[in-house]
């Protein structure tokens, strides 16, 4: 066994998720969905907005009131298999982004983010570094791979195909992850671009999962605000590169 503090030593102390009482998850959940559809990316109209925080709510209080222990594993140590194939993602997740950058230009790869920080950088960094990691987090590990867990943990011995109890939740990791990629997918950019863009974006879903899996959301919104701290750094060098030609 491979302890997972050694590949993320930003561990900080927190309660984890399933400490947590059920309605502490909902009043989480109904302010994320509400920031995330309304406020940050504004796909959705306040109506719609408040209909789609009410379902969430609901699925929140339904998966975590009778699957909370089968879902989140938080505090313990890592298997070696599972660490090295975290540490793999993060490297490769590194990698992609490094071509990305040298062979594509960070404002070719993601234009509308781009411009949004180097004309807004203030929002960008409210956004981008808070808002967006603790509602996307907080829906996309926590509602949505929390519910697709607990479904496949329900439906498993009705399913066409044997499915094993550890296989459950890598799983529902890899659709959510899927989701996520598929969620960033916003930018006017071309269908070999999306693709990478894609990839990318979902190899780090996944690690993001891994961690959430061995400790729990708090570390997983760090990680993510950190990660999009880094954009905002590419996007300021880029521009100061720029001014100085």
């Amino acid at each position: 066994m491979i302890s997972s503090t050694s590949f993320y030593p930003l561990k900080v102390p927190s309660v984890p998720i399933c400490g947590e009482s059920v309605a502490t998850k909902v009043f989480h959940v109904a302010v994320a969905t509400f920031a995330f559809f309304y406020w940050q990316t504004r796909w959705l109209s306040l109506p719609t907005t408040l209909i789609v925080m009410v379902g969430t709510c609901v699925l929140t209080y339904v998966t975590y009131s009778t699957h909370c222990t089968e879902i989140w594993f938080p505090n313990r140590p890592m298997p070696e298999s599972t660490a090295r194939g975290s540490l793999a993602m993060l490297v490769a997740s590194i990698a992609l982004y490094a071509i990305h950058g040298f062979f594509f230009n960070f404002p070719l790869l993601q234009p509308n983010l781009f411009q949004m920080i180097r004309l807004h950088p203030w929002t960008f960094l409210l956004k981008g570094c808070v808002v967006a990691p603790y509602c996307e987090e907080v829906l996309f590990r926590g509602v949505l791979e929390g519910s697709l867990t607990a479904l496949i943990h329900r439906v498993k011995g009705s399913l066409p195909f044997p499915i094993l109890t550890r296989e459950i939740r890598p799983l529902a990791s890899l659709v959510q992850s899927g989701v996520f990629g598929l969620a960033h997918l916003n930018e006017p950019i071309s269908k070999s671009l999306k693709l990478c863009l894609f990839a990318t974006i979902s190899m780090t879903a996944h690690h993001l999962s891994l961690i959430a899996r061995d400790y729990d959301l708090e570390q997983t919104i760090l990680y993510h605000a950190i990660f999009n701290f880094r954009a905002f750094i590419s996007a300021q060098q880029i521009s100061f590169k720029a001014r100085s030609a």
